[in-house]
């Protein structure tokens, strides 16, 4: 590495791209992959609409099915 760099990280994996560039990444843990991340946070989801009640959505549906955004969905 060259010395006006100052390393961020104790530890890189290097890369080589197809012009022969070095590429510094530093190793750290995937957090999409590590368990103790994983437990700590509640990834549910909830539905786009589901701030609606069902006559509210009974409404507000056909306007956006015309608008051609949910033509898709049941």
């Amino acid at each position: 590495m060259p010395s006006h760099i100052k390393p961020r990280a104790s530890e890189y994996e290097v890369y080589q791209n197809r012009d022969d560039q070095l590429i510094y990444t530093p190793k750290t843990v995937n957090i999409f992959l590590d368990d103790a991340f994983a437990a700590m946070h509640d990834f549910t989801q909830t539905e786009a609409v589901s701030h609606f009640n069902q006559r509210e959505w009974r409404v507000i549906r056909p306007k956006i099915i015309a608008w051609g955004r949910l033509d898709c969905m049941d």
